[in-house]
């Protein structure tokens, strides 16, 4: 996450610096009245939106950099001689990015690096760079028709679909779904999806994320109020389970589902990723954002994974080797990152073999 920044508003006077060439405008303190409105259709990011830049991420965008052909818009603040690109988890090709990134360093020469998220393998970005941190997402592109895409998905998942659909409303038939905005009913709508959640959990005996990071509460509520909008699933007119998300021009982002566990052997929570996806796909949205991280069980519904690296980058060479104390730094966190890792790993295998002792432990006793 971008550091904190003070800065001038975005409705300061807006001063440009052409650059014909790179057909490229730059806005070193100031951003173009409208041009934040244009970010949710342009990129169908909420990590690229303004309430997210603002509610989430704490950050005030101070400036900007406006490409045309193709058009784009890098919203940034600054911090000494740094510029910290705000958007996150959205699509430029390497040319633009170069392109924007050139032009902003012309603009405003007293810049020595800026920090930019890619979601392309940055050796092809044509300008010195140094990587700082990567990041996994899981996304679904979606056809036409619902049709299409159920007939995408593999045989085993349609068959167990088919079948919890069946068993949930042989024993449910009155089961509705729902689509509504979360707006003031935000809080009451998270606290039900935390509740279930927590509950799911400890029957394994581990922790949700919101228990874990309860300051990031305030936070997603906050978006669910300002743009968010919940899928729920209702039996006997009873809320049983909820997606919530966020409708960004063709996208549906930040898919985080919970269901009540009493309907744990419905399969609920596949049911209504599944109805999500079918959703989506009605409303014309070309993809499903469902979040960060790799995730097998999310494969079953036609998902993959994709990179992106957050990446410093120089006007030249030399400038990338003016900052080595920022080379040592991400080696520190690669350390820490690798150490924490090892243990995670020898714990999850140490807890599979403690395990499979036990059972052989059992089946002996039984004799």
């Amino acid at each position: 996450m971008a550091p904190r920044v003070d800065g001038q508003s975005p409705a300061a006077v807006a001063v440009a610096v052409s650059l014909a060439d790179l057909h490229a405008l730059v806005y070193p303190t100031a951003i173009p009245p409208g041009s934040l409105d244009e970010l949710p259709a342009l990129y169908g990011s909420l990590a690229s939106t303004e309430p997210f830049f603002r509610i989430h991420e704490g950050i005030l965008p101070t400036g900007s950099c406006i490409l045309e052909g193709p058009h784009h818009v890098l919203v940034f603040c600054q911090n000494g001689d740094t510029v910290e690109i705000l958007n996150k988890v959205f699509e430029i090709p390497p040319a633009d990015a170069a392109r924007a990134c050139t032009a902003i360093f012309r603009a405003m020469p007293h810049i020595r690096r800026i920090h930019l998220e890619v979601m392309f393998p940055p050796n092809q970005l044509p300008l010195p760079w140094r990587a700082l941190s990567d990041s996994l997402h899981r996304l679904i592109d979606l056809p036409a028709t619902v049709d299409e895409y159920t007939a995408s998905l593999g045989v085993s998942a349609r068959r167990n679909l088919r079948k919890y659909e069946r068993r949930l409303l042989r024993d449910f038939p009155d089961r509705t779904t729902q689509v509504m905005v979360t707006g003031d009913r935000s809080s009451e709508l998270f606290q039900l999806f935390r509740d279930w959640k927590a509950s799911r959990f400890a029957k394994h005996g581990k922790r949700s994320y919101w228990e874990n990071k309860p300051e990031a509460v305030k936070a997603f509520t906050d978006l669910l109020r300002e743009s968010g909008e919940a899928q729920v699933t209702y039996v006997g007119g009873e809320p049983a389970g909820m997606i919530l998300f966020f409708s960004l021009g063709s996208v549906i982002d930040s898919n985080e589902g919970a269901f009540d566990p009493r309907y744990e052997r419905y399969a609920l929570g596949s049911l209504m990723n599944y109805w999500m996806v079918c959703h989506a796909v009605r409303c014309g949205a070309r993809r499903v954002y469902l979040g960060m991280g790799p995730n097998d069980y999310l494969e079953q519904f036609g998902s993959k994974t994709v990179s992106a690296t957050r990446l410093s980058v120089f006007r030249n060479p030399i400038a990338r080797l003016w900052s080595l104390d920022e080379a040592s730094d991400i080696a520190r966190r690669r350390l820490r990152r690798a150490v924490h890792t090892s243990y995670w790993r020898i714990r999850h295998v140490a807890v599979r073999v403690a395990r499979a002792a036990g059972v052989r432990r059992r089946i002996d006793e039984a004799g």
